[in-house]
């Protein structure tokens, strides 16, 4: 209870856009090999603190500070559907 965890999913895309999952990784990779990924994880961090931290936040009163939604626009896209 009151734990998270971060999960990498590695997916490749076939010749007809078919979404397949190679792999998922419980301790992924955090390193900043290229431009885009070093301006992807603060995002992806930030998203991912705001799903599971915020909701629990209090105020100094110990009432819940955040009404907790999920961001309409987070920078994920959809590739295939």
């Amino acid at each position: 209870k009151n734990c998270f965890e971060l999960f990498g999913y590695d997916f490749i895309l076939d010749e007809d856009f078919r979404t397949w999952l190679l792999e998922v990784n419980t301790n992924p990779s955090l390193g900043v090999p290229n431009k885009f990924i070093r301006e992807l994880l603060p995002r992806m961090i930030d998203d991912m603190i705001e799903i599971v931290v915020d909701p629990y936040e209090l105020d100094i009163n110990g009432e819940k500070k955040v009404d907790f939604k999920l961001k309409e626009s987070n920078d994920f896209k959809l590739i295939y559907c």
